[in-house]
């Protein structure tokens, strides 16, 4: 029951360093939710077919998805960090900052 109510979840910069451990990380926990997962990276990136407990992802281009089907959005990527149009929140920061 959990697994279907976790919708899709999209895990921008998954081809990085963080974002290949949070892939891994959210495998672990929800081992039979991959069909949910989404996963991307740059254009430069985009194409990728990332490996994962036997299992094989492909990683898309964020420039070219909207997100509006996403439940959750994870973004591991420095693309939005410090651009101030974005509302980020990252793990720590208090609400209002």
């Amino acid at each position: 029951m959990l697994e279907k109510s976790l919708g899709k979840i999209a895990i921008v910069g998954a081809t990085g360093n963080v974002g290949r451990q949070l892939v891994g990380l959210f495998m672990r926990r929800h081992p039979n939710h991959d069909a949910g997962l989404r996963l991307f990276a740059s254009a430069k990136s985009a194409g990728t077919q990332l490996q994962l407990d036997g299992r094989s992802f492909s990683v898309q281009n964020v420039d070219d998805y909207d997100f509006k089907d996403c439940r959750l959005v994870i973004d591991a990527s420095s693309a939005y960090r410090l651009d101030p149009t974005i509302n980020c929140r990252f793990p720590g920061q208090a609400r209002g900052q």
